[in-house]
């Protein structure tokens, strides 16, 4: 819905270039969506809470580019990753 808003105010405002419409959204659109929007926390304190049992190290991946091929395999540089557990979606990975 906001990116909606943006497009439509950021025409109002008249911006033609990039640096105008940065500063829009800067000086302008985000402060009153943080006016419109924001509430005083009920409670003082943090609302992180602590991360249990979760390994991070499959939560947390990185990007690569990739081939996907029509054998269910997925070539990144000298690995193939084969998706045999198809509801799973983990993969076997084989060294090539």
């Amino acid at each position: 819905m906001n990116q909606e808003r943006l497009v439509t105010e950021d025409r109002h405002s008249g911006t033609t270039l990039y640096t105008e419409a940065n500063q829009y959204l800067r000086e302008v659109f985000i402060l009153q969506l943080q006016e419109r929007f924001s509430k005083e926390a009920r409670e003082q304190g943090s609302a992180f809470l602590p991360v249990v049992e979760a390994d991070l190290n499959r939560v947390f991946a990185l990007r690569f580019d990739s081939i996907f091929a029509n054998d269910n395999a997925v070539r990144i540089d000298n690995w193939m990753l084969e998706f045999t557990n198809y509801l799973s979606m983990e993969p076997d990975i084989l060294k090539s």
